[in-house]
């Protein structure tokens, strides 16, 4: 009797979303985003402080002895392709939309949204809730991850969102709805994370220097990602973020293993300033086919998420490779500042997935960061990714020394002691 009763609750709120979604009558058509008169535009360069780890040149930390072997595990197994077909190895590529990480001004919401979270997501709390500011017309990357950032450059504030989707339908649980979700009105997501300090106070992104675990190796979304803002100045500023196929699993190493042959072999580590191991137990079951067995065999091919690498490429040899590519005019200088990026700042190891090596950016899912995609000589098409295809050699890559762990972050941080 219990559980039919409270299987008939579940229908009496569910019939009763429903009929609220009904009587809300037509979707209204999206406002188009439009700042307040006065404010500046909106640009992201360079977030966070200036001395988190991503934000300093390679040079202030040097090439790594202990982890140099790791770059040939880079290069051979980064991308599933590249396991078995030779090819395949050394392509880099750019999400300029399917994995991209749109980013939106808050300025530009018409007004605030609940978000309520998937059984399957990550909610802090069943039936919880976290307002964001809000804009129908804004839209999430189109890959599985369905990703979009919303900042506010006047406060600092930062609002990750992750799955976002596109009906209400998956939010549709007795918890959410005894509390208060809104088929049609509510937003519902996998995952939404504000900006935070260590200490419960609202981050700042422009200056935030803590711990807060969201992406993959532990850092908020917006770490590493590049924006057409960046290299419409001129100058990536800060290590790019790199997806890659071969992330390290677990189980974790100890302290003391982690400084043996063990690490990378029997058991996983990280590096800073990742804060932990993506996939602590063993490795994803969510690229299907694609799966790696957690073995030893496999993890030997792996590389710690967190780890940097860095080009070592010269000026005349940048040129040389974009003369090869044909590269002319407002594409030429973009893709000098990539390469620029690759020596100077080098790209950190951050998050999983089940193909490519890929580097995430802002790209052609908000009209906004698309136009000065266009300007800056990349079209909206497949092409697009393959910006950096011959730049990347075996003998170019190279390990950076990681730095200190990141104060405050919880666990141990295995494979550090003097940096080398």
């Amino acid at each position: 009797m219990v559980l039919a009763g409270a299987v008939a609750l579940v229908v009496l709120l569910v019939l009763a979303a429903i009929l609220a979604w009904l009587a809300r009558g037509p979707t209204p058509s999206p406002v188009p985003p439009t700042l307040p008169p006065g404010e500046a535009p909106f640009e992201v360069i360079k977030a966070f402080a200036p001395e988190v780890a991503w934000n300093r040149p390679v040079s202030e930390f040097g090439p790594s002895t202990r982890y140099a072997s790791y770059a040939d595990r880079l290069w051979k197994y980064g991308n599933f392709g590249g396991w078995t077909d030779p090819a395949r190895r050394g392509r880099f590529e750019i999400e300029f939309r399917n994995y991209s990480v749109p980013i939106y001004d808050a300025r530009t919401a018409t007004g605030s949204r609940k978000a309520y979270f998937t059984s399957w997501g990550y909610p802090p709390s069943p039936g919880a809730s976290i307002a964001i500011p809000w804009n129908d017309s804004w839209q999430a990357a189109p890959g599985n991850d369905a990703i979009l950032l919303v900042l506010n450059p006047t406060t600092g504030e930062t609002w990750s969102v992750w799955a976002l989707q596109s009906n209400g339908s998956n939010c549709i649980n007795a918890n959410n709805l005894a509390h208060g979700f809104s088929i049609g009105g509510d937003l519902c997501v996998g995952g939404l994370w504000k900006l935070m300090n260590e200490d419960g106070s609202v981050g700042d992104y422009r200056t935030w220097n803590g711990v807060q675990s969201e992406r993959g190796m532990g850092l908020p979304k917006l770490a590493l990602v590049t924006t057409p803002y960046e290299v419409r100045s001129g100058k990536i500023p800060h290590a790019l973020e790199m997806t890659v196929f071969n992330t390290m699993f677990g189980p974790p190493c100890s302290a003391a293993a982690a400084t043996t042959s063990a690490a990378g072999n029997t058991c996983g580590i990280y590096l800073p300033p990742a804060t932990r191991i993506e996939w602590e137990q063993k490795a994803t079951t969510n690229c299907g086919a694609n799966n790696q067995p957690s073995t030893p065999a496999y993890r030997r091919k792996t590389v710690p998420e967190g780890m940097r690498f860095a080009l070592r490429v010269t000026d005349a040899e940048i040129e040389q490779w974009l003369d090869r590519r044909g590269y002319r005019g407002p594409k030429r200088s973009t893709a000098r500042i990539f390469a620029v990026a690759m020596r100077d700042y080098g790209w950190i190891i951050g998050e999983t997935g089940c193909y490519s090596t890929a580097i995430e950016v802002d790209g052609m899912v908000n009209p906004d960061a698309a136009a000065i995609w266009k300007s800056l000589g990349i079209e909206d098409t497949p092409d697009a990714a393959n910006l950096l295809d011959g730049l990347v050699t075996r003998e170019r890559i190279y390990v950076v020394a990681p730095p200190e762990p990141v104060a405050g972050a919880k666990g141990p941080n295995p494979g550090l002691g003097a940096p080398g």
